[in-house]
């Protein structure tokens, strides 16, 4: 559970302190996605000769002023909170429903509970193997043994992963397409 809550407090505080910073080559760190940020950001630290103690010791500073934005956001307007929760659920519904849909796409009989079995398993492995870029094997490999603990063929988890991977490419090529340029 420890290592669950460093490492959520160490992206959350990569993600505060790249906002505003470059990296040691010049790099505007804010404007990396996703998970490619906080990898870039240790890595940028570790080619600039820093230790772990020495990276580890501003994280403490950066965890209390989120923390104190979080809960003044909490504290100030709840309603805002339980909006952000709400979308926050019904995303990880999204998400659930489009496992269903695609195990039936693959011919498969679904359970009410498999969908979201699958689902959070995907985001604790997702927590889990943060450190490997785009979870490249890694979700291949955990949607494999989830499925099969379910009842399915492994290959089933590798498809429902890698048909995962490729709508998530077309909804970012999408969103590339409509964005205004910079």
């Amino acid at each position: 559970m420890k290592l669950f809550v460093f490492a959520g407090a160490l992206l959350a505080c990569t993600a505060v302190h790249a906002q505003d910073h470059q990296d040691h080559q010049g790099h505007d760190m804010a404007n990396m996605p996703g998970m490619a940020q906080p990898a870039a950001a240790s890595s940028a630290a570790s080619m600039a000769g820093y230790s772990a103690a020495e990276r580890a010791e501003p994280v403490a500073g950066r965890v209390g002023r989120m923390e104190t934005h979080l809960l003044s956001i909490l504290h100030a307007s709840p309603a805002h909170f339980v909006e952000a929760l709400l979308a926050q659920i019904a995303g990880h519904g999204l998400l659930a429903i489009e496992i269903w849909l695609l195990l039936r796409a693959l011919g498969y009989h679904v359970r009410a509970a498999d969908p979201l079995i699958v689902e959070g398993g995907v985001k604790f492995i997702n927590a889990v193997f943060v450190f490997i870029p785009g979870q490249f094997g890694a979700a291949e490999g955990t949607n494999a043994l989830i499925v099969e603990s379910l009842g399915f063929p492994a290959a089933v988890g590798v498809t429902l992963s890698l048909m995962r991977r490729v709508r998530a490419y077309l909804v970012a090529s999408v969103g590339l397409l409509v964005a205004p340029p910079r």
